[in-house]
């Protein structure tokens, strides 16, 4: 054996040694009733997940109508009513109620070698909200409102399948450690960007990020409502604080005086979860206005995505003042979920996926809106013409604490020189946004 076999064997097992390290965590925590003390609960047995070629047909045909379907059908099941006994009482919530918890799935502690996440039941029993991560990456910043309006606190829940925890759980994902030795495990000359990747999650994962609006319980809170860019006072940059439609939201058992060209709607016609003392209490510790026992949060948005094709479905819904007309969903979309509207984006541009297609738009207004084309990493682009997938794509760890953080719509493939020292987590943000980065030069830097 000469010398140049030599140490190409040794760098070999030197790659294989890391990559074993990375791929043996620590064991499997138990998953437990979540900080609500509902246990788990998975997709009603009537939704189907579909092949990918079926899917990936559709794309291929630019078939919009049954990816439309499709996300109804995801819809149907995710919001379908499930009840369980909470501390003796019976609570009916929906699905995805029941799902793991962000901190769960990359809990704080996970750059420590003996963090275990694990889902158990506590003695105070409170949903755990957070404000949305996109407007705290937003490089703008700038939330604009009309004079005279001040937007109501955007809070969201970010939440997981099962799939996805036992994925994170079994490779060790949730830990620095784990990540740094797969990040440079890769023989940077002979293995391509494109193979640089966390191993794939199941297919039947689902993510999704349901976004909360906060409003009083004792008085009527007057809330905006989409209808669209042009019903804006700033229509290439509608922030919620910019819409023209207002309504007066208004709480059980609470009158309401009549606002000339301000419509009352009662909190029944959102999905609504009154908040307990200690969620009121977590809402003000995050300094996101001021919650009080008996206030609500209303579902307003929530982005959707499953794992049934390598670039996961996208669809977003949002609250709409006029029900839309939904097909027959399976399982059915019930109330108060029939006031929710839908978009998707399977792929990055129509075409599919051709640089020369019109790229694919797919944004959630209470989210995205109000990006300027100073958010993105390619200058003029906007929040409106915003697409999920594209932005998801960019998911890579180590996050790059210095940005740029969001891609907003087109192509991006995955051997692009923008993941060059990084590995991509397979669409999840929650991965390098949580699990914390090493200190400066532990890895190559990303080049963007």
């Amino acid at each position: 054996m000469n010398n140049s076999t030599r140490c190409c064997l040794v760098l070999a097992l030197l790659a294989i040694s890391l990559v074993l390290r990375a791929a043996a965590p620590p064991p499997m925590s138990v998953l437990g009733p979540n900080s609500f003390g509902l246990k788990y609960t998975p997709m009603p047995a009537a939704f189907k997940f579909l092949p990918a070629a079926t899917i990936n047909g559709w794309i291929q045909q630019n078939d919009n109508k049954a990816m439309i379907q499709h996300g109804w059908d995801l819809w149907g099941g995710l919001t379908a009513m499930t009840s369980q006994m909470v501390d003796g009482k019976t609570v009916k919530v929906a699905t995805f109620e029941t799902w793991v918890d962000e901190a769960t799935v990359f809990p704080p502690a996970s750059a420590g070698p003996s963090a275990t996440p694990s889902q158990s039941p506590s003695t105070v029993k409170a949903r755990k909200f957070s404000p949305p991560k996109q407007l705290q990456h937003d490089k703008d910043g700038v939330r604009k409102a009309k004079p005279g309006f001040t937007p109501v606190p955007r809070l969201v829940s970010v939440k997981y399948t099962k799939e996805i925890f036992d994925h994170v759980q079994s490779n060790g994902y949730y830990l620095t450690a784990t990540m740094q030795a797969l990040n440079e495990s890769w023989d940077k000359k002979h293995t391509p960007l494109a193979d640089r990747v966390v191993r794939p999650f199941p297919n039947t994962s689902i993510m999704l990020k349901p976004t909360y609006a906060l409003v009083s319980g004792k008085s009527p809170t007057v809330l905006t409502y989409w209808t669209g860019p042009a019903d804006s006072s700033d229509p290439s940059v509608p922030d919620v604080g910019t819409w023209n439609n207002k309504m007066q939201v208004v709480p059980p058992g609470v009158s309401a005086p009549p606002i000339p060209g301000t419509p009352n709607v009662g909190i029944d016609q959102f999905y609504a979860i009154k908040l307990n003392k200690e969620e009121a209490a977590g809402i003000n510790d995050l300094g996101q206005g001021t919650a009080s026992e008996g206030d609500y949060v209303l579902l307003v948005a929530m982005h959707v995505s499953s794992r049934e094709i390598d670039n996961w479905t996208w669809q977003t819904f949002w609250w709409s003042f006029d029900k839309p007309s939904i097909p027959k969903a399976t399982p059915p979309v019930a109330a108060p979920f029939d006031h929710y509207n839908i978009a998707v984006g399977y792929s990055y541009t129509t075409g599919p996926d051709s640089p020369a297609g019109l790229n694919v738009v797919c944004f959630s207004p209470y989210l995205e809106a109000g990006f300027s084309n100073a958010t993105f990493t390619k200058p003029g682009q906007l929040g409106i013409e915003s697409n999920c997938m594209s932005c998801h794509r960019t998911a890579a760890w180590p996050f790059n604490v210095n940005g740029p953080y969001f891609t907003a719509n087109g192509l991006i493939k995955p051997g692009d020189n923008y993941f060059k020292g990084m590995t991509k987590t397979d669409f999840i943000w929650g991965l390098p946004e949580d699990v914390p980065t090493p200190p400066p030069g532990a890895v190559e830097a990303p080049t963007p």
